[in-house]
């Protein structure tokens, strides 16, 4: 199957088409204790009044070079809790994994590292956090950096981390929401930012990024069942 993507701007900006594989249309992490995952559609929702959990993913991300993800946080108390509420990666175990997400006790966005159960902060950008808007949310490998996004906005970016290993979510109080999870580019992909490509797997969605140097927008595509 061929496709091509095409998508145009008012202001004559240029253009980026990126290729990601839809996650959220795909797999479902798996979590202890089962309960703390609901599904509905595709959103998860990570909540558990024990305190953070992780769900993971049955994948490895060594050929990622960018994960995306919606993120919505239900409302909640203040220093209601010092986890990381976001994406996992380079998961050993639930004591071992570097993260990106907010932070409640540092009030913002933080990219870290757990190591035998103790957090170490890399990088950090204070920000207020809405229970009402959902954040887009990026992490990207470029030029031996790992760059961290918030809404199309640099947030933190480290030389310190590369995207590797097994993928998951993390979160538990307040609760976390993921209504898009994807990676770039789709497994077997030599090329995820040419406008056309050849799909030879016919059985994963998709979801396409059309962005300029301000903005961007989603299309996804289904290859079962073409939109």
């Amino acid at each position: 199957m061929h496709l091509a993507a095409t998508s145009s701007d008012s202001d004559g900006d240029k253009i980026q088409i990126t290729w990601f594989a839809d996650l959220s249309a795909t797999s479902r992490p798996k979590v202890e204790p089962a309960d703390a995952l609901q599904v509905s559609d595709d959103n998860w929702t990570l909540s558990n009044t024990g305190g953070a959990v992780i769900a993971v993913m049955p994948i490895l991300i060594n050929s990622t070079r960018e994960i995306a993800a919606s993120l919505q946080i239900s409302e909640f108390a203040k220093a209601s809790g010092h986890q990381i509420g976001g994406i996992v990666f380079d998961y050993k175990d639930d004591t071992n994994y570097s993260c990106f997400g907010w932070n409640w006790e540092n009030g913002g966005w933080v990219l870290g590292r757990v190591t035998d159960g103790k957090f170490a902060r890399y990088a950090s950008h204070g920000m207020p956090l809405n229970p009402r808007h959902t954040y887009a949310v990026i992490l990207r490998q470029e030029k031996g950096k790992l760059v961290a996004l918030v809404d199309d906005q640099v947030v933190a970016e480290t030389d310190k981390f590369q995207l590797r290993g097994i993928l998951g979510i993390s979160g538990g109080v307040p609760s976390l929401t993921i209504s898009r999870l994807a990676i770039s580019p789709p497994p077997g992909w030599p090329d995820a930012n040419s406008p056309t490509a050849t799909l030879h797997d016919t059985t994963t969605p998709l979801l396409i990024r059309a962005a300029d140097q301000a903005a961007s927008s989603w299309t996804a595509f289904n290859p079962i069942k073409p939109e």
